[in-house]
């Protein structure tokens, strides 16, 4: 097995090392309380959040120390780190995007429509993780010994994109159901005569 080298100056690696340290506890933080949560909750709904909550917090430990690892790598483990890496980084996204689409289906009274326009989503989504799991990886640098990333351009703008619309799509909703709203109550007060009952 190579060395271990480190292109990285001593005051970076403490800022890594700080930020980390800071990700690290807030994302244990998040799942004892999502744990905590989901053990004490007598909803028959709060499984689902607590799920995904939970999910969502392991991943983003497990993403943060593989970012973390990926500076003290060699040549040997570049690769598979890297993709690990780029796996749990989807993986982080993807159990964003659920927790998000999930509450516009809770807010939308469990309505068909928005659940299959949120699998349509979802499905979209994990075709772009899986395109750029094959597509991008890591690469050895013999010049600064350090593992370099090589995103493929096309991937990214579309996992990227597939991402905004996965994050807007429950913003839209609430606006069209708001108008929705706002438009029902309009209609009952123009026909409502002095007094309202």
């Amino acid at each position: 097995m190579g060395s271990i080298t480190n292109p990285i100056s001593q005051p970076q690696l403490v800022l890594f090392g700080i930020v980390f340290g800071l990700t690290f506890q807030v994302a244990m933080l998040g799942l004892f309380s999502s744990l905590s949560r989901w053990v004490q909750s007598t909803s028959h709904h709060f499984w689902k959040v607590g799920t995904i909550m939970v999910l969502f917090n392991t991943v983003a430990i497990i993403f943060t120390a593989l970012f973390y690892f990926n500076l003290f790598t060699n040549e040997e483990v570049c690769g598979i780190t890297s993709f690990c890496i780029n796996l749990f980084s989807h993986f982080f996204f993807l159990l964003f995007n659920c927790f998000m689409l999930y509450k516009c289906y809770v807010t939308s009274s469990f309505r068909r429509i928005v659940l299959a326009g949120i699998i349509v989503l979802l499905i979209h989504r994990i075709g772009w993780a899986v395109i750029d799991l094959v597509k991008s990886g890591g690469s050895w640098n013999p010049e600064s010994k350090a593992c370099d990333y090589i995103q493929n351009p096309m991937t990214g703008l579309g996992y990227n994109l597939a991402d905004v619309g996965d994050d807007n799509r429950p913003f839209l909703f609430h606006c069209g159901y708001w108008i929705q709203h706002q438009k029902l109550f309009f209609k009952t007060f123009k026909t409502c005569r002095y007094p309202c009952p």
